[in-house]
Parts: structure tokens; C-alpha cells; sequence
């Protein structure tokens, strides 16, 4: 039986503005922090330089692709900022898609998709290493099962549990932003849970009413 071609579905598109830096020495520190406009990530990498990146939704920050406008954003955080020393120099960027994606089917003639060909998580969710090796172990027993001669039942069990294990990351995914979502701006409302996005769209819907209302009474609503 032919086996459709792999295609990829990307379920939320975000973009990762990065800088580079030289010059700058090594404190062993992981720091993310929440900001309107998206999240900050900045971790140490070797020989004295950090990498230090802006993720948000492309169409909200393409504006960051330009050098003054991240600067400008980057100096507003709080605990991002102050990892870069006053001789830190840049020596590269980068803007690269940074959001969930995922592959179907998951595994084919000869082939099985594992780590980030599976599907690629969101970095805020922790998930990349732990979801590379497991689905690494489980693409293992599936392909010994391929080269066995069952190779039918192999892609049919490896699709079911690629499936719950993204089915899984989802909510867990949204309980991470639902966390850190303290501002009313574009990137934190998308992802809102439905019922509060919800709830603040009535919210809003009432106060409309409301304000028509007293703009009605204003000009003698009541005779």
C-alpha cells in the first residue's frame, strides 16, 4: 500500500529574534523572562559568549529584525538585560521559526521520524530533550519491527503513540503560557484559555453597552 509523502503542519507559528555575543563571561545561568511582546530566553554558550533571543508571533515582531528597535525592546527587561556587560560585542543574528510543528504521517517505507522531525515543541515548553530521547527509543523498537516484517503494525502503533504524546502537550503547553500571562497585549490574549478569552470578550461587549448607554442618557435617553 503507497505511503503519502510526509507534510508538515505547523499549529503555532512564533519567531526567535537572536543576537550573539562575544566578550562575555560565563555564569552557568539559563534566564527566561515574560515581557509583552513575547518571552526572553538567554543562556551561556562556550568561550565567554551568551546568546540572547526575543520569541514572539512573526507578524507582531518584525520589527525586531531590525537592530535599534530589539536594542530599544531588550533594554526594557529586567533580568535579561543585565546579563550583557558593557563590552559585550555582537557577532551574529538570526531570526528562525521557533514555534510547535508537527510531521504526518510519522513514520513511512523505511523511514520513522523522531526528536524534532516528529514535531518541534515550543522552547518555553522543556520538552526537547526528554521528547528526543523517548521518541528516539520507541522510533528504535518500531524500526526493529519494520525490518521483522511488520512494518504495517509498526507504523500504525508508532502514529498512535506520536499522537497521545502531542495530544499531551498541549495542555501542558497552554499551562505554561496561562503561568506567565499577566499583560492584555496581543501575544499574552492568543493564548488566553478559550473560557477567559471568552469571558473577556462579554467583558468587553458589556462595556460597550454600558457606554452607549450612558452616552444615550447623556442626550435625554429617558424622555
Amino acid at each position: 500500500m503507497p505511503i503519502a509523502e510526509p507534510f508538515r503542519n505547523y499549529s503555532c507559528t512564533k519567531a526567535a529574534y537572536t543576537r550573539f555575543f562575544d566578550g562575555v563571561p560565563g555564569d552557568c545561568r539559563m534566564v527566561i523572562e515574560a515581557r509583552p511582546e513575547g518571552w526572553w530566553y538567554s543562556a551561556d554558550l562556550p568561550g565567554e559568549r551568551r546568546v540572547v533571543s526575543c520569541l514572539t508571533d512573526p507578524d507582531l515582531g518584525s520589527e525586531l529584525r531590525d537592530p535599534k528597535s530589539w536594542y530599544r525592546v531588550l533594554a526594557a527587561t529586567q533580568f535579561i538585560a543585565p546579563l550583557l556587560p558593557q563590552g559585550a560585542r555582537e557577532i551574529a543574528a538570526s531570526v528562525n521559526s521557533a514555534g510547535t510543528a508537527t510531521i504526518d504521517p510519522a513514520a513511512g517505507h523505511r523511514w520513522i521520524a523522531a526528536g524534532d522531525c516528529l514535531f518541534c515543541a515550543d522552547p518555553l515548553s522543556s520538552r526537547g530533550i526528554v521528547h528526543a530521547l523517548r521518541s528516539g527509543i520507541l522510533a528504535a523498537y518500531a524500526a526493529s519491527d519494520m525490518i521483522n516484517g511488520r512494518g504495517e503494525l509498526a507504523r500504525i502503533r508508532y502514529a498512535m503513540i506520536a499522537s497521545q504524546s502531542f495530544a499531551d502537550y498541549i495542555p501542558a503547553l497552554a499551562a505554561h503560557y496561562a503561568a506567565a500571562a499577566r499583560w492584555d497585549t496581543a501575544f499574552w490574549q492568543r493564548r488566553r484559555p478559550r473560557s477567559e478569552q471568552q469571558a473577556a470578550s462579554d467583558t468587553h461587549q458589556e462595556n460597550m453597552q454600558r457606554s452607549g448607554f450612558r452616552r444615550s442618557l447623556g442626550k435625554g435617553g429617558t424622555g
